[in-house]
């Protein structure tokens, strides 16, 4: 009998050699992976960790330029700043240079009065007299002013022939001689013309002499156009009061500076309530904003006059109808001063309005009834139709 026992031994001991090599390539096998993943994880490390110096240097270049975006900023600021304070400065010159600009106005309006008085006084009479009133210069107006065809100089002021009183001209004369102030005096000639004599500030005539000039201006024609302007001016009032149309003088504020007694009737109040009140006080709503565009554009010069209907409101809430006109008073400087208006009441026309209509429409339904057969006629219908 053939025995087995050596051969199954070594086929054991191969098998288990195979089992130990299997188990040393395995473990192999896991160490090589297990180094690669670290391998790869390393990498994967080193990956994130040059990320973020990417990230950190792009964060750092980010932070960079904020500051100098900020930088830029604060120096645009301070330019600001620096560019508000010179246009302040140049808003100060201005207003100097506005300032010298008022002030030669009023030296050139000055002036300009000045060269008006020199045009005048080569027309008006002149003469020169020294302290002891001795005629030292005269001209060809002053001479005809005293009727004179000849010369007057050296001749005494007191010893001439005037037309008038020369008396009270006398004591002035020597009061501006003796403090330099110019003095006026009005006065009347025989042929009751009005003259005002301007002595003007005390001169020297020579090193031992000193006088006074004095300038004779004709006032007539200006005292006949004063009182022409004063006239006139008389005439509007007693026409703007008895006027038997509403009239008013209104105020850029649209507050009344004068109503008439037509208006105050109109309005239903009083003279001093009126000058309390303003025109949009008695406007109704719905018409306040086309008046007070309308005068607002007369101010504005945008319109030469206004004329619209309106309908107000009186004292006691009322409506009261009318025609409405406005225009523009200028001042002599031609700045406008007020408006003058108009008030031409329309109510009882307004009245008289509603009730044709009231009455033509009685007059259709009437109509109409008696086109209807005799029987379809109600009770109502005739009460309607006012039969």
């Amino acid at each position: 009998m053939l025995s087995f026992e050596p051969a199954t031994t070594a086929v054991a001991v191969a098998g288990e050699a195979a089992l130990n090599i299997t188990a040393q390539d395995r473990s192999h096998i896991i160490i090589q992976e297990l180094e690669r993943e670290l391998s790869s994880t390393r990498q994967h490390l080193q990956t994130v960790v040059e990320e973020l110096e990417t990230s950190n240097e792009e964060l750092l270049s980010q932070s960079e330029e904020l500051q100098s975006a900020n930088e830029e900023l604060q120096s645009t600021n301070e330019e600001m700043q620096t560019s508000n304070e010179e246009l302040q400065s140049t808003n100060e010159e201005l207003l100097t240079v506005n300032d010298e600009l008022q002030s030669k106005s009023m030296e050139m309006v000055r002036l300009a009065n000045e060269l008006q008085s020199i045009k005048e006084s080569l027309d008006s009479p002149i003469l020169m007299v020294d302290e002891e009133m001795i005629i030292r210069q005269s001209n060809r107006a002053l001479n005809q002013l005293i009727n004179e065809s000849q010369t007057i100089i050296d001749r005494s002021l007191a010893s001439t022939d005037w037309r008038f009183n020369i008396d009270q001209l006398l004591p002035l004369i020597r009061k501006v001689i003796r403090s330099g102030e110019g003095e006026e005096l009005d006065f009347r000639d025989e042929d009751d013309r009005s003259w005002n004599v301007r002595v003007l500030s005390s001169v020297r005539i020579n090193e031992s002499a000193s006088g006074a000039t004095l300038m004779f201006f004709d006032l007539s024609e200006r005292i006949r156009a004063e009182q022409f302007i004063r006239d006139r001016e008389a005439m509007f009032r007693l026409n703007f009061d008895l006027s038997s149309v509403g009239s008013a003088l209104i105020n850029h504020d649209f507050s009344f500076i004068r109503a008439n007694q037509s208006l105050c009737k109109m309005l239903g109040a009083s003279e001093s309530q009126i000058d309390e009140q303003k025109l949009s006080d008695f406007l109704p709503e719905k018409t306040r904003k086309t008046i007070t565009s309308g005068i607002n554009a007369l101010f504005n010069r945008k319109e030469q006059s206004f004329n619209t209907p309106l309908e107000l409101v009186d004292s006691k809430g009322e409506p009261v109808f009318a025609e409405f006109s406005a225009v523009l008073v200028h001042e002599s400087s031609g700045r406008p001063a007020h408006v003058a208006a108009q008030f031409v009441d329309l109510s009882e026309a307004h009245l008289h309005q509603k009730s044709m209509l009231r009455e033509h429409q009685r007059l259709r339904i009437h109509s109409q009834i008696l086109s209807l057969p005799r029987k379809s006629i109600s009770p109502l219908e005739l009460l309607n139709a006012g039969v």
